[in-house]
This record gives C-alpha cells, sequence and structure tokens, in this order.
C-alpha cells in the first residue's frame, strides 16, 4: 500500500505510472493531497474523492485509533463534511485539463440495515452533489 507522502513521493520520483489519487487514504497516511496535487498534476490518471475527519486520521496515525475504530468511528465523510479541500484539487486539475475519472467512495462499517435512504446511499447522494458543484 502506498499511502504516506514519503511512499507517494518515491512511486512519483522513480516510475511513470499515474497516480490513483486517493484523498482519504493519503489523509490517512498524513500525506497532504492537495500539495501532492499541486506539485504533480500532470501525474494524476484518476482521483478517488473520499472526504475524512482529520481529527480522526490525525488519531489513527498515532496509534490510538485501529484502521477499523477510525471506519466505525465515521473517520470517512461525504465530500463536504470532511477536512479535504475538494475545491483546490478540483480547480488545479481544471488547471491542466484533467480528464480522468473521479470516482466517489467512501469506506463504511454496517453493522445493520439503516434507514431507507440513510447509510451508503445517503452519503454517495451527499458527495456527488458536492462534487456536482465543483464541476
Amino acid at each position: 500500500m502506498i499511502q504516506n507522502a514519503d511512499e507517494v513521493e518515491r512511486i512519483l520520483d522513480e516510475t511513470s505510472v499515474g497516480l490513483c489519487l486517493d484523498t482519504g487514504h493519503l489523509m490517512a497516511g498524513g500525506a497532504d493531497p492537495v500539495d501532492i496535487v499541486r506539485r504533480h498534476p500532470d501525474r494524476i490518471a484518476i482521483v478517488h474523492a473520499k472526504d475524512v475527519h482529520k481529527e480522526l486520521t490525525d488519531k489513527l496515525l498515532t496509534g490510538e485509533l485501529t484502521w477499523s475504530q477510525g471506519i466505525k468511528a465515521e473517520m470517512f465523510a461525504p465530500i463536504g463534511d470532511g477536512d479535504v479541500d475538494f475545491a483546490a484539487i478540483a480547480e488545479i486539475l481544471k488547471g491542466v485539463d484533467f480528464d480522468g475519472y473521479w470516482v466517489l467512495e467512501q469506506d463504511i462499517m454496517i453493522d445493520e440495515d439503516p434507514a431507507p435512504g440513510e447509510g451508503p446511499i445517503h452519503n454517495a447522494r451527499k458527495s456527488f452533489e458536492a462534487l456536482q458543484k465543483l464541476a
């Protein structure tokens, strides 16, 4: 898994592969996805758009939370509810005529059936609407 800033930089320095910009996993690894996009916009092949609550990813990095505990605590949030600056990412990618895919993705644990219109479908709709505003 390549998730922290050093690992991403190493891959970008030593290869010519395109980068799957997984915004949530990058922040969970302590990286700043906006900084990566700013410095390497031409290497972004696809965006896995996930928002996160940084206060929880910070606890993940220090070992205060496990991955499962973080997900159960809703570390991953619908786009616009967390701390990833999607407006900045979208603006930078527009500036280089990015024509790749944006994939809505959110890690979630479901312990019981959600109420109709709630749960993953609610989060997906909210994320989609937030990204539409940036298009």
